[in-house]
């Protein structure tokens, strides 16, 4: 039982964004989507949210339709982080990870302790009782992850299967958060919550995921684990740079230095 996504194609108009898309997102596992600018990864996430349509094909989450779900069910199985939440009330923090428990029906103590959980697990829990429009970048980011993670955990049937997708979760965080929260992110999929995260940061990517779909112009030019995909040839393709490519020393990860021309 997965998040399946099936002979894509997305297009606007006269253009094509995404082709020929297959991906399979197992729910205890850790997907990195990584590609150029361009590539098609946030139109693929949307997508795969349920946010927008495909023009071909189909996207579904243990064998059904994601169309077919209502709205509420859908929350139960998915939470989705875009690149940006813009939020313009002065809420406390702890209120807008609580945002997510409004259709809850958890009593307050539950509550509580979730709220509790879900910001610890992001390093936020210190942040609970300031102003959300006083905070930095990336702790209002970290915020947002401890309110999509809650979203999902305030299920108190707790799907065996749940998904949680996220669209450059590290870009507002500095090196310390960075590891921090991907850590957090690579717990949650070891707990059975499977994570997509489209990330631009390629030796975290290796470091972290799985398993990593690499786009190139709206098509898939290699998928499978870290060893597999990331070699001289591949980045060559979808990034045009040149790489030196070793292996991390705790891990045996690929670790990628960009090569510099003189």
């Amino acid at each position: 039982m997965s998040l399946r996504i099936e002979n894509l194609r997305v297009s606007v108009g006269n253009k094509c964004l995404l082709s020929d898309i297959n991906i399979e997102c197992q729910s205890d596992r850790f997907i990195g989507v990584i590609g150029a600018n361009g590539a098609g990864k946030s139109t693929l996430l949307n997508v795969m949210a349920g946010l927008n349509a495909p023009s071909s094909g189909s996207v579904s989450i243990d064998d059904k339709d994601i169309f077919e779900y209502s709205a509420s069910q859908l929350a139960k199985l998915r939470a989705v982080l875009p690149q940006h939440s813009d939020l313009s009330f002065p809420l406390n923090a702890i209120e807008v990870v609580r945002l997510a428990l409004s259709l809850s029906s958890m009593n307050v103590s539950q509550q509580h302790d979730l709220l509790i959980d879900c910001m610890s697990r992001f390093n936020v829990l210190h942040l609970a009782n300031q102003n959300y429009l006083t905070l930095s970048g990336g702790e209002r980011q970290r915020v947002q992850l401890a309110r999509v993670t809650a979203q999902l955990f305030s299920n108190q049937n707790h799907q065996e299967h749940q998904y949680l997708l996220l669209d450059e979760p590290i870009s507002a965080l500095d090196l310390y958060q960075q590891y921090q929260t991907l850590d957090a992110l690579k717990l949650l999929a070891k707990e059975g919550v499977g994570v997509v995260a489209v990330l631009h940061d390629l030796n975290l990517a290796s470091l972290y995921c799985d398993h990593l779909v690499v786009l190139k112009h709206g098509c898939i030019s290699a998928q499978g684990s870290p060893k597999q995909v990331i070699n001289e040839n591949s980045l060559k393709s979808a990034f045009n740079i040149d790489v030196w490519l070793q292996a991390h020393p705790d891990t045996q990860a690929p670790f990628i230095t960009p090569r510099i021309s003189q």
